[in-house]
Formats: C-alpha cells, sequence, structure tokens
C-alpha cells in the first residue's frame, strides 16, 4: 500500500480566482443597476471612476512593487466596485479615486496582494475618505423627494389610513410613502 503525502488544498476544483471575482460581479450587478436607475448619471461616474481608480493603482503599484500584472484576476474590479457602493453618489470623483488608490495600494499590494491583506480593501479605503472629507462621504441624497411614514406593512397590519401601493412598485422599492 503506497500512502502519498501532499501539501494542501487537497480537494482539486476547476475554480480559480477569476472564476470567482467574475461570479461576485454577477452577484454585485442588480445593485449596480439599481443605483443606476435610481441615482442616474452620478452613480454611474462613481461606478466608473472606482473601477478604474483601482485598476490603475493596481497596475501601477505592481509596476513599482515590481510584481506580475495581476489585473486579469479581477479582485481589482471588485475592490472599485464595492468602494462606491460605500460612497454617496454626490461625492466628488476625485475624492472617490483617492478612496480607490488608498484601498489597492495600503489595503492590498502593501501587504503583498490578493489574499494576503488583513483587512478589506474596500472598506479601509472608505474608512480612510470618512476621516479624511467627513464631509463629503456623509452628505447621502436621497433619489427621491418623500416623506416617511407608516410602511405598506404597518399600513395593512394596524389597519392605518393609506394607499399601498402595487406589488410592482413595491418590488423596485420605487415608492414614496406619503
Amino acid at each position: 500500500m503506497n500512502v502519498f503525502v501532499s501539501v494542501s488544498p487537497h480537494i482539486k476544483s476547476e475554480e480559480n480566482i477569476q472564476k470567482v471575482m467574475r461570479d461576485v460581479l454577477i452577484a454585485l450587478s442588480p445593485a449596480a443597476i439599481m443605483s443606476v436607475w435610481f441615482y442616474k448619471s452620478s452613480a454611474l461616474l462613481l461606478i466608473l471612476t472606482c473601477i478604474a481608480s483601482c485598476c490603475l493603482a493596481e497596475y501601477v503599484s505592481q509596476k513599482v512593487m515590481k510584481r506580475g500584472n495581476t489585473l486579469s484576476n479581477l479582485s481589482a474590479v471588485v475592490t472599485g466596485l464595492l468602494l462606491a457602493f460605500c460612497l454617496p453618489s454626490s461625492i466628488p470623483l476625485w475624492i472617490a479615486a483617492v478612496g480607490c488608490i488608498f484601498s489597492i495600494v495600503m489595503g492590498k499590494e502593501i501587504f503583498g496582494g490578493l489574499g494576503h491583506n488583513p483587512l478589506n480593501p474596500a472598506l479601509l479605503g472608505r474608512a480612510f475618505l470618512q476621516i479624511s472629507w467627513p464631509k463629503d462621504t456623509s452628505l447621502w441624497v436621497a433619489p427621491y423627494d418623500g416623506l416617511t411614514t407608516a410602511t405598506p406593512l404597518s399600513i395593512t397590519k394596524l389597519s392605518l389610513e393609506g394607499i399601498i401601493p402595487g406589488n410592482w412598485t413595491l418590488f423596485w422599492g420605487n415608492f414614496q410613502a406619503v
């Protein structure tokens, strides 16, 4: 009987980093679509700026640190999209770009790249922006004007006065309680 001893992982899989990151991007795409639906061009510009800034920061930092290019694994794209989701759509784009650069360089590449970072790079960038520009990162704009009142479930449960919108309106989240 032969016994083979090898290093982990012992379970072989066809998955790789690029496939996992692609799946994450697919999972985040409905949120990206709805943010552009509600916040229009400001959300689209923020998402594109964050993704481009993260990719550029990763490319430049890897050149400076004399490492191989890992842009094809899509981790910088995921970081950019996650950071864009953490920021208000009204933030100046240059501030978002600074946060992206900080996320990639100080949150990921300085520790050795993907898998070696002790903190989530996107959230580290968000924390850096919150400390550096607290006013700009705290001004959240509602996608529409409206008043806050009882929710449709409260109206139904408590038999309150109010008009319950249709199911599709509730499904898309485009409901202003008045």
